[in-house]
């Protein structure tokens, strides 16, 4: 994995969609404006900062990843991170693109309009879990990305079919939250199916493993 990997092309227009998202919120959203940051279990908002504050943090996000992913390519052993490209370099996207959805929904409560954040968040989710569940069983053993466990890093094998079963849980869990956040506005329902579509993958991954060993 490269710099190249992390400023690709996609990377660059999901980060200029998230710079021109930003400005038009500090255009439409009055400047004494209080937006939403945080949303309780019933689906509420329950943390709020001052405008200026609130669009600033989904760019400032993205830019702590795309600077912890520079941090990895520069100091990480490289034959490592080369085994675990795939992964990165798919999930780093789609990551940047979740904060382009959140700082859209927090300019559109801004500006007025009635939102569903719980239910847009699951939804970017459930799509971060399919780009992930397809990914994983592309990686080879690596100690940065995956189930690493003694005998999963020893034996490319092992860790392929551990991979394998928990990259398709992975994709039947992101099509559920999918699913999940088109038919339902319960947001006790949601969460509890975020937190389902991301432990039971690695359930599946660990369990694989174990039958392995």
């Amino acid at each position: 994995m490269t710099f190249k990997d992390i400023f690709s092309p996609a990377t660059l227009i999901i980060v200029a969609l998230l710079a021109v998202v930003t400005c038009i919120g500090f255009v439409v959203v009055p400047g004494d404006a209080m937006l939403p940051v945080h949303w309780g279990i019933t689906g509420q908002a329950d943390r709020f900062l001052p405008r200026n504050a609130a669009l600033l943090l989904p760019p400032g996000l993205a830019a702590a990843v795309l600077l912890l992913a520079a941090a990895l390519i520069r100091y990480a052993p490289a034959d490592r991170l080369q085994s675990g490209r795939h992964l990165l370099a798919a999930m780093l996207p789609v990551l940047l693109l979740l904060f382009v959805v959140i700082a859209s929904g927090m300019v559109l409560i801004g500006a007025g309009f009635a939102v569903d954040m719980v239910r847009l968040i699951a939804a970017g989710l459930g799509i971060l879990l399919l780009v992930m569940g397809n990914a994983l069983p592309k990686t080879q053993p690596n100690h940065y990305a995956g189930i690493r466990l003694p005998w999963t890093l020893s034996d490319p094998l092992i860790w392929q079919k551990t991979h394998r079963a928990a990259g398709l849980a992975s994709m039947i869990c992101g099509l559920a939250l999918l699913v999940l956040a088109a038919v339902s506005a319960n947001a006790v329902l949601l969460l509890v199916g975020i937190g389902a579509a991301f432990v039971l993958p690695i359930i599946v991954g660990l369990l694989a493993a174990a039958r392995l060993n």
